[in-house]
């Protein structure tokens, strides 16, 4: 008995001094948990061209693996969304938009405490 709440008293402490991640939100700003991670969002700028939503975007460290989609909604034209935080390095990244077009770019640098804005035309 005595060494089952010597447990959960552990936890608990562990539980308050462990960061918490970042807030998965649409709209977050300034979310870094440390200086190693930069923040990633996507900024839909249609309304300047053709007006259409992103539907889909995905970033891979350059020569490494694709994440999957990061949008949690679709991001409407002049909207931006929060994607992620990421640690310091060259990314690409890939977006679709509702109309079939897409978006590519290549060696994109997300830098430590970074706000990194990746703009859809």
């Amino acid at each position: 008995m005595r060494t089952s709440r010597w447990l959960l008293l552990g936890l608990a402490a562990l539980a308050l001094v462990l960061p918490l991640g970042g807030c998965g939100c649409g709209s977050c700003e300034a979310v870094v948990i440390d200086d190693f991670w930069g923040n990633v969002f996507v900024d839909n700028l249609t309304d300047t061209t053709t007006v259409e939503y992103v539907v889909f975007f995905q970033v891979a460290v350059v020569g490494g693996k694709w994440t999957g989609d990061l949008l949690i909604d679709d991001v409407p034209p002049r909207g931006t969304q929060f994607v992620g935080t990421f640690s310091e390095d060259l990314y690409d990244a890939y977006a679709e938009l509702e109309f079939g077009d897409f978006v590519e770019w290549f060696d994109v640098f997300v830098g430590q405490g970074e706000d990194v804005f990746f703009e859809v035309f």
